[in-house]
């Protein structure tokens, strides 16, 4: 899904910018796309 509004990345703390890829972690919060797939990576 794509962003529509800026905010805060709980993962890695940067900032998601409106049309970034962003994917809801384990506990329900969005973050980018690629913190979710480097988080199930053994």
């Amino acid at each position: 899904m794509k962003a529509k509004f800026t905010t805060s990345c709980v993962s890695c703390g940067d900032v998601i910018k409106p049309g970034k890829e962003i994917s809801k972690d384990d506990e329900g919060n969005w973050v980018h796309h690629y913190c979710v797939e480097e988080a199930e990576l053994p």
